[in-house]
């Protein structure tokens, strides 16, 4: 919603993940956004059922993930876009443990949740080395 509350009044927003948390998601919307965000059920495997968007936003998709799926997820998504598209990919870096800024407790927590949620999802960390 801060997104909405901070882009043009004629930007719309599709909203699409599991069954589960788009029913939630549409009875939680104040009403003040029910014109500009709508929810879909998306399987990210198979074909995106939008097409043709401008922009395409994955939030902690990827991350979760093993590559192979991922590969699939994004052919999947290449086929919906139209020419300039754009798509922005915002998933988690894990920090080494002893970089300055955090403190051993946060990185602890940080570690912890990430590793449940790799090991039962079967993903792959992405370390920020990787990308600098």
């Amino acid at each position: 919603m801060a997104t909405a509350d901070a882009t043009s009044a004629r930007v719309r927003f599709v909203v699409e993940y599991l069954p589960g948390p788009v029913t939630l998601g549409e009875r939680g919307l104040p009403e003040r956004y029910r014109e500009r965000i709508s929810f879909g059920v998306q399987d990210f495997f198979k074909d995106w059922d939008v097409r043709g968007a401008d922009v395409y936003f994955l939030l902690r998709v990827l991350h979760y993930f093993p590559d192979h799926c991922c590969v699939r997820t994004v052919w999947a998504l290449v086929l919906a876009l139209k020419r300039g598209a754009r798509v922005v990919v915002c998933d988690r870096l894990m920090p080494e443990v002893a970089v300055a800024g955090y403190e051993p407790r946060e990185a602890g927590y940080v570690w912890f949740l990430d590793g449940r949620v790799v090991s039962v999802c079967g993903g792959a960390d992405s370390w920020l080395l990787q990308v600098q």
